[in-house]
């Protein structure tokens, strides 16, 4: 049987494959547990556990026994494991594998890339930490030690991952082209997305909806975007910025908040039932990432 092992159980584009994957697994009597390690307030349904591991800032970079221990308990020995999004301590969750076949799905470029980007410094495309020197490329967080910490846990977590997974997936051909050429044994499957076909897509003439669906952070290039928009919308009644995602910090929401206003709009997060509804009524969708894309849930 497969057990989906997962950070959240709702936040981006990861979360909706996560629930499509599992809802077709369950579908077909292959799967009887969802983890998720991060879940937070979720509402679970038998076959799901959140963890609601609390670990501290360091937890990325060591070991957690604690962890490693709820893990054993929810795992079988025969249970095959499929592995997404693993932020909180991946060191401890590829340890807890080892004894188990398991599979991970790679959403982005994290796995070659202490950034996650692939993007340098002075906006040039990267090809990953076997083949580029990131020290003298790049900061994370302007900071060369926080760079150097990531990049060491890039490095033991790549060695543990090819170790503890049987076979890496990814949903996009470059993506998979780079983890085979960092050493992953990765192969490219594109995501199943099913969605109803809109039969008439109705846009408001007197008012433009250009939409933001996703994470809110700096890497999302939405803070780019955000003075763009402000200047674009400047001379122009008829349009409208609505922005729909999970706030990821403090400095975050300060930065968003300081452009909101009558035609720059947050609406908060949304439930991935809803996308649907409000994609049909937007004039233009706005995807200005500032790094690597593999295969954008939203786009599809």
């Amino acid at each position: 049987m497969y057990v989906i092992i997962n950070e959240h159980k709702f936040s981006g584009g990861t979360e909706v494959f996560v629930q499509k994957l599992k809802a077709i697994l369950l579908k077909n009597k292959l799967c009887h547990k969802s983890v998720y390690i991060n879940g937070g307030d979720c509402d679970c349904s038998s076959n799901e556990i959140n963890l609601k591991f609390q670990g501290s800032k360091w937890s990325k970079i060591f070991i957690s026994p604690k962890l490693i221990i709820k893990l054993k308990k929810i795992i079988n020995r025969n249970d095959i494991c499929i592995v997404n999004n693993i932020f909180s301590s991946p060191i401890s969750i590829y340890i807890c594998l080892i004894l188990n076949k398991a599979i991970r799905i790679i959403h982005d470029y994290s796995i070659v890339c202490p950034k996650s980007t692939c993007i340098k410094d002075d906006g040039m495309v990267c090809n990953g930490y076997k083949f580029e020197h990131c020290l003298l490329n790049c900061n994370y967080h302007d900071s060369k030690i926080q760079l150097l910490i990531k990049l060491m846990l890039t490095y033991i977590t790549g060695w543990l991952g090819k170790k503890a997974i049987w076979q890496f997936i990814s949903p996009s051909k470059k993506l998979a082209q780079y983890a085979k050429a960092n050493g992953f044994n990765c192969v490219a499957i594109p995501n199943s997305v099913s969605l109803s076909i809109v039969k008439e897509h109705k846009i408001n003439r007197f008012n433009h909806h250009y939409i933001y669906i996703g994470g809110l952070n700096k890497n999302k290039g939405l803070y780019d975007m955000l003075p763009a928009f402000a200047k674009f919308s400047a001379s122009r009644n008829n349009v409208c910025l609505d922005i729909y995602g999970k706030i990821s910090n403090v400095g975050d929401e300060k930065i968003l908040k300081a452009y909101e206003s009558e035609k720059i709009i947050y609406h908060g997060s949304v439930n991935h039932d809803e996308i649907q509804n409000i994609l049909q009524s937007g004039y233009a969708l706005l995807v200005p990432s500032l790094w690597m894309e593999n295969y954008p849930t939203t786009v599809l």
